[in-house]
C-alpha cells in the first residue's frame, strides 16, 4: 500500500499557520499498552509541517535556547522522532558527564523510544494488512508491485537512531562488556538502515519523489554516522562486531555526511556534527598524526560557526580542534565563549571549565588550575577523586605542599570509601599519590608530566611550551637523581635528561634520517634507588623526556633515550604501560624522520602488550598513527628529501583554505556511494 493510498483513509490535519511557530498541530494518536503512539502520517505534507516544529527544536539546540528546544520536543510525546530530539538532550549530559546513573538513565530514555517507533511499524503492517496488500493464500503467489511507505521507513530509521546512541554511549566505557553490548547496538543499527536503503535502491529518484526529504537523509545520515563511528573504532572492538558482518568506510561516510549536509534538512545538523566530532574529538585522542586532517577539519570547524556563531556546542568543537595545532591562546577563548554561551545545563559549562584546566596547566598556570579545580570539586563533576588528586598535584607545585598533602588524602579516602563506584582513572590516582608519598612529595614534576602526556597536552604545545615541560622538573628540584655513564658512549641519554635547557634544545638534530650508528646500552644504576617505584618513576621521566624532544625535532636525542628504555625492559612489570608507549613514541620518532619501516616495526610490537593504563587509549592513537602511516607511504615521493614530515603547528597557516567541503554527486554516484 502506498503513501498515496493510505492516505486517502486518514484525516488531513489543518494547515499551518506560519503567522505563529508557536502554534501546536492537532495530531492523532493511538494507545497501546496505556502508552499513547502517535498515528502513523502517510501524507508527505502533513508529515513535513509536523517536521517542520520538529526543525525549530534542532535550531534551538544548537542555538544554546535548550530550554525552548526542550519545550518544543515534549509537545509531541507521542512522536518518537520529537522525543528523539528530547531523549538527544538525556545523551548529550549523559556523554559528557561519564556520571553512570545518566547513562543509565539515556539508555532507558532511547529505548522507550525505540518502543514506540515499534509500536508505530506494528499499526503500519496492520493498516497494510487491512488493506489487502499483505493478505490471503493467492497474494503468495502474485506477482507484486514493490510498495515504498514513508511512515514505515521513518520508523526504521528512529529505531536505528536509538541504537545508534546507546552504541556510542556503551562504546564511550571503555570496557569489554560494554563492547559486546556496542556490538549487540550496532547490530541493529546497521539492520535497520540496510533494510530500509533495499527498499529504495532500486528505484531511487522516483522512490524519493513518495519520501519527505527528512526521511530520505535520515537513510544517508544513519549509513554515514554508522561507517564512520566503525571507521574510529580499535581492532580490539571491531572484531567483535564484525562477527555481524558490519563494515566500516570512513571515506564513504563522510561523503553520505556531506549529501546530507548539502541539502538543508533535520539531519543537516547532525551531519555536520558526526563530521565535527570525528575532526576534533577522535582526532584530538591522537594529535600526533592528524597533519592530513587539519586542512579539512578547519573547513568543518568554520561551517559549523557559519551555521550557529554562538552555539556552545560549535565553540565546543572549535576549543577542542584549535588546541591541536598548538593555539592555546584560541582554544582557551574559544571554551570562555562557550562557557558563557549557556546556563541552562551547569554540566556544559562544568564541561568548559575542564577544557579550560587543560589548557592552564599546559600553561603551567597552576594557581588558576587550582581555582577552576575548586570549582569542579564543589560541583562534584566527573569523578571527584580525580580532581582532588589533581588539585594536590598543583598544589604542591605551587610549594604549598600541607594544602597539597590534605588534597591527596582527600582522594584517598574518597577512594577507600566508594569502591563500588569507581573508574579507571581513579585507580590510577592512587597509584600515583602512593609513589608522591614514597618520594615525601619531592618530585610532583613527573606526575604533572605523566599528566601533560596522558592527556594529550605535549602534541598540542608549541615550541616555548614544550621548553618549559623540558624544564619543569629542574626548575623545581635542585637536584635529579644523576645515572651511571656509560663507558663506550659519553653522549648517552642520561647526558640527554641532565643537559635538556631550552639554549640546548636549539643545537637538536632534526634530520630526516637518523643514520645507524653502534650505540652503548645505558641504563639506570638501580642501587641508587630505594623501591621499583622509584625506578619506574625514573623511566616514566625518560618516556615523556622522549616525547618532547621528539616534538622539539631532536630525534637523536630522542631516539637514545627510548631505546634505553626498551633495552632495559625486564624491569618493568607486565602491566607498565611504559613499555608499549615507549614503542609508540618511538613508532612516531621514524614516521617524523620519514624511516616508515622502522615506523610499522615498533607500532607492531605494541600489540603483544595487554592489561595496561590507557590501553583502550593507546589502541586509538595506534589506529590513527597506521592510518597515517599509510598515509604518508603512499605520498612519499612528494615532499623534497630533506623535508621532515610536519608537525600540526607548522601546517597551521594552510588551515584556512577556502576549498568548499561539500561535493555534488549526481543520485548515480549517490547510490554508488551508499
Amino acid at each position: 500500500m502506498s503513501n498515496e493510498e493510505i492516505s486517502k483513509e486518514q484525516t488531513p490535519l489543518p494547515p499551518i499557520d506560519n503567522s505563529n511557530e508557536d502554534d501546536v498541530l492537532n495530531i492523532e494518536e493511538f494507545t497501546v499498552d496505556n502508552e499513547k503512539v502517535l498515528l502513523p502520517i502517510y501524507d508527505i505534507k502533513i508529515q513535513e509541517e509536523l517536521d517542520s516544529k520538529m526543525a525549530q527544536g534542532v535550531d534551538s539546540f544548537y542555538s544554546n535556547d535548550y530550554e525552548k528546544a526542550k519545550e518544543i520536543f515534549s509537545r509531541y510525546k507521542s512522536d518518537p522522532l520529537h522525543m528523539l530530539g528530547y531523549g538527544a538532550l538525556d545523551f548529550m549530559i549523559a556523554l559528557i558527564t561519564f556520571d553512570k546513573e545518566k547513562i543509565a538513565k539515556s539508555l532507558k530514555t532511547l529505548e522507550s523510544i525505540e518502543q514506540k517507533a515499534s509500536k508505530q511499524i506494528d499499526r503500519i503492517n496492520a493498516d497494510e494488512k487491512k488493506s489487502g496488500n499483505n493478505s490471503g493464500f493467492l497474494s503468495k503467489f502474485k506477482k507484486k508491485e514493490k510498495k515504498i511507505i514513508n511512515a514505515k521507513l521513518r520508523a526504521n530509521i528512529i529505531r536505528a537512531e536509538c541504537n545508534l546512541l546507546s552504541a556510542a554511549l556503551y562504546l564511550f566505557q571503555e570496557n569489554m562488556i560494554s563492547f559486546v553490548k556496542a556490538a549487540l547496538c550496532l547490530k541493529k543499527v546497521w539492520s535497520g538502515y540496510n533494510s530500509c536503503w533495499n527498499e529504495i535502491k532500486d528505484d531511487l529518484e522516483e522512490n524519493k519523489k513518495i519520501m519527505d526529504k527528512h526521511t530520505f537523509h535520515g537513510i544517508l545520515f544513519g549509513i554515514g554516522s554508522s561507517k564512520l563511528l566503525l571507521s574510529v573504532l580499535p581492532p580490539k572492538v571491531l572484531s567483535i562486531i564484525s562477527i555481524f558482518g558490519i563494515t566500516s568506510d570512513r571515506e564513504q561516510g563522510m561523503n553520505l555526511l556531506n549529501k546530507c549536509i548539502e541539502e538543508r534538512n533535520l539531519y543537516s545538523s547532525m551531519a555536520l556534527s558526526a563530521q565535527l566530532f570525528y575532526y576534533s574529538i577522535f582526532n584530538s585522542l591522537a594529535p600526533a598524526t592528524v597533519s592530513n586532517d587539519l586542512e579539512i577539519g578547519q573547513k568543518i570547524i568554520d561551517k559549523g560557526l557559519e551555521m550557529y556563531p554562538n552555539s556552545a556546542i560549535q565553540l565546543y568543537f572549535q576549543g577542542r580542534f584549535i588546541r591541536m595545532i598548538h593555539n592555546l591562546e584560541t582554544s582557551t577563548d574559544a571554551f570562555i565563549r562557550g562557557n558563557e554561551a549557556q546556563s541552562y545545563f551547569p554540566e556544559l559549562n562544568y564541561l568548559f571549565q575542564y577544557e579550560l584546566l587543560l589548557n592552564v596547566i599546559f600553561n603551567q598556570e597552576w594557581e588558576r588550575g587550582i581555582e577552576i579545580l575548586n570549582i569542579l570539586i564543589e560541583k562534584k563533576y566527573y569523578s571527584e577523586i580525580f580532581f582532588s588528586f589533581l588539585a594536590g598535584l598543583l598544589y604542591c607545585m605551587t610549594n604549598n605542599i600541607e594544602k597539597g598533602k590534605e588534597y591527596l588524602k582527600k582522594s584517598e579516602d574518597l577512594y577507600k570509601s566508594n569502591q563500588g563506584k569507581l573508574i579507571d582513572i581513579d585507580q590510577y590516582c592512587q597509584n600515583i599519590i602512593y609513589r608522591i608519598k614514597e618520594d615525601n612529595y619531592k618530585d610532583v614534576e613527573v606526575a604533572i608530566l605523566e599528566f601533560m602526556y596522558f592527556w594529550d597536552g605535549i602534541p598540542c604545545m608549541d615550541k616555548r611550551r614544550l621548553e618549559m615541560a623540558l624544564q619543569l622538573r629542574n626548575n623545581n628540584n635542585d637536584n635529579i637523581k644523576s645515572n651511571k655513564q656509560d663507558s663506550k658512549n659519553e653522549n648517552d641519554e642520561d647526558n640527554v635528561i641532565e643537559d635538556s635547557s631550552p639554549s640546548k634544545v636549539k643545537n637538536c638534530s632534526s634530520t630526516t634520517s637518523l643514520e645507524s650508528k653502534s650505540t652503548s646500552k645505558p641504563s639506570i644504576e638501580f642501587d641508587n634507588f630505594s623501591s621499583k617505584n622509584e625506578i619506574e618513576k625514573e623511566y616514566i621521566y625518560r618516556l615523556i623526556i622522549g616525547s618532547l624532544y621528539r616534538e622539539l625535532k631532536c630525534y637523536e636525542k630522542s631516539e637514545d633515550i627510548l631505546k634505553s628504555i626498551i633495552h632495559n625492559k625486564h624491569h618493568f612489570s607486565k602491566k607498565s604501560y611504559i613499555l608499549p608507549f615507549a614503542n609508540f613514541e618511538l613508532g612516531l620518532l621514524y614516521i617524523n624522520t620519514k624511516d616508515f619501516i622502522k615506523a610499522q616495526k615498533y607500532f607492531g610490537k605494541i600489540k603483544s602488550y595487554k592489561g595496561f593504563f590507557m590501553e583502550f587509549r593507546l589502541d586509538l592513537k595506534l589506529q590513527k598513527a597506521n592510518e597515517y602511516l599509510k598515509f604518508l607511504s603512499e605520498k612519499k615521493d612528494e615532499p623534497s628529501k630533506n623535508e621532515t614530515i610536519k608537525s600540526p603547528y607548522e601546517i597551521k597557516e594552510n588551515v584556512s583554505s577556502n576549498e568548499n567541503i561539500v561535493e555534488n554527486m549526481s543520485s548515480k554516484d549517490e547510490k554508488q556511494q551508499i
